[in-house]
């Protein structure tokens, strides 16, 4: 089986997710008894990526086996932007704490949106817009203190 970006991203967000998923009560404290509670939308923004990624991931498994053997193999260069992207999104969670939400977050969807190659202004001007408005609302709405 060759490692192609489709496995090994599947692969490192099953893993990531998996580790969240465990990381969440820890991290995150309950002071209410109500099933919807602070731990509520990680869980399930985790298990969201955990079964995309667990969908990606068999995808790119059945998808080797209808690939005829003189296709290309995967560029060297791919499976290192994925992994670049999984230690942006590593590098985001530390920073968190450190810079807040805003700005941590502004800099890893700039990073994100460099590294895939994206060149259009436009695209970094909605993601900034739309972490500014996400971090205003939460605060002013819905009284969650962001990181």
């Amino acid at each position: 089986m060759k490692l192609t970006k489709e496995i090994v991203g599947g692969a490192l967000f099953l893993v990531l997710s998996v580790a969240v998923w465990f990381l969440i009560p820890s991290q995150i404290e309950v002071i209410t008894d109500s099933r919807i509670n602070a731990q509520f939308v990680p869980k399930v923004i985790t298990l969201t990526l955990m079964a995309f990624s667990a969908i990606n991931l068999v995808r790119a498994i059945l998808s080797q086996r209808n690939v005829s053997m003189n296709s290309g193999s995967t560029k060297k260069m791919d499976i290192l932007r994925v992994l670049i992207l999984f230690v942006t999104f590593v590098v985001y969670s530390l920073l968190l704490e450190f810079i807040g939400f805003e700005i941590a977050t502004v800099l890893a969807g700039g990073g994100i949106l460099a590294i895939i190659g994206i060149k259009k202004w436009h695209y970094y001007a909605i993601s900034t817009v739309f972490v500014v408005l996400v971090g205003f609302i939460f605060r002013t709405f819905f009284y969650v203190q962001l990181p």
